[in-house]
């Protein structure tokens, strides 16, 4: 619950999160564990900053003029193929209410999350999402939020990969440098 207000309390660019119960203590009777948890976090982190990149170049590129074509088809495939958001309500929009629309899904706080493939632990895990606006992403559910009396829903649950052991990198920086109000992008929907 306090989360959201915590971190926007630092504005720090890169910012990790993890669950307490996957801290690693400092002892040495656990330092491969360390090296494995500290190469993992330079992986989410690197993955982060890669993105974020893109992301901002394309921001940028769809405030200030119309992109071309190719730019525009460069866009769209990194959006559907990277970032793993449904796009299809914006391509067939017409041209200035889908560069709207994806200037919308681009310019937001961004996290990546490390996922494990799932052995039977509790908890969360990556799943296709409806959202509000009638688009699809890729997010973390928790189980709680699913209907386990829905023979569908716990079968998907059921067959799931991998599961989420809340291990995250985020940025709510935007490509101008101002910090975003995370609280705008909260889904009261959501919550468990």
């Amino acid at each position: 619950g306090a989360l959201l207000s915590n971190l926007s309390y630092h504005h720090a660019d890169l910012v990790f999160i993890k669950n307490i119960d996957n801290v690693i203590p400092d002892d040495p009777r656990v330092a491969n564990h360390q090296s494995t948890t500290v190469r993992y976090k330079k992986l989410l982190g690197g993955m982060l900053l890669y993105l974020q990149k893109e992301i901002f170049s394309m921001v940028e590129l769809l405030n200030t003029r119309i992109p071309t074509d190719e730019e525009l088809m460069y866009i769209e495939d990194f959006m559907s193929n990277r970032l793993c958001i449904d796009i299809s309500r914006a391509k067939a929009a017409p041209q200035k209410e889908k560069l709207r629309m994806l200037l919308g899904k681009l310019n937001r706080p961004l996290r990546v999350c490390g996922m494990v493939k799932n052995q039977g632990e509790p908890g969360g895990g990556p799943f296709w999402v409806v959202n509000g606006d009638g688009t699809k992403s890729l997010q973390i559910v928790e189980s709680s939020q699913i209907n386990r009396k829905n023979s569908g829903q716990e079968a998907i649950l059921q067959q799931s990969t991998h599961f989420n052991p809340v291990d995250l990198a985020c940025s709510y920086k935007s490509y101008n440098g101002r910090h975003f109000a995370l609280q705008n992008y909260v889904d009261p929907t959501t919550g468990f």
